[in-house]
């Protein structure tokens, strides 16, 4: 499979994942792992950096879930393995760069500017279809770079 097919596959589960209302993490981990056949785990993995971190507004989870998918790809197990560790921390830098470069930020707050952890936000994001468009455009961007990071032609 070129990077190509992986780059659209990857994106069309990550719309899929993203409808049915999983969380950016859970969403990008999901369509990596199918997409790139990773080892599978437990997705729960991620539900924790949905919203930038427990809905704190750190690092988006689009972005951690797309880093977790990197560390699985290079799927260092022995810290001996300095080869595949150093090629985990250049694709990491690559899509932080990456995202900075397309979104201005790479954190939560600042892509929604709402505070997930108040219940009224929370509810208004909900609500507010250009955000929740927004989100899923981050998440198909961050999918789709996935692919050309780690196979570049």
């Amino acid at each position: 499979m070129t990077y190509y097919d992986s780059s659209a596959k990857i994106v069309e589960l990550a719309q899929k994942y993203f409808k049915q209302r999983f969380n950016c993490a859970e969403t990008v981990l999901r369509a990596g792992i199918e997409t790139l056949h990773l080892p599978v785990i437990p997705q729960g993995i991620a539900t924790g950096f949905g919203g930038g971190m427990g809905g704190k507004g750190f690092t988006c989870g689009a972005l951690t879930g797309g880093i977790m998918v990197l560390g699985l790809y290079h799927n260092r197990t022995d810290p001996q393995d300095k080869k595949n560790y150093r090629q985990v921390l250049l694709h990491t830098r690559e899509l932080i760069k990456y995202f900075e470069a397309q979104f201005g930020s790479s954190n939560c707050i600042d892509l929604t500017n709402y505070d997930l952890t108040d219940k009224e936000q929370a509810r208004q994001f909900y609500q507010d279809s250009a955000k929740i468009k927004k989100c899923a455009y981050v998440v198909q961007t961050v999918a789709a770079r996935i692919p050309e990071i780690i196979s570049p032609e």
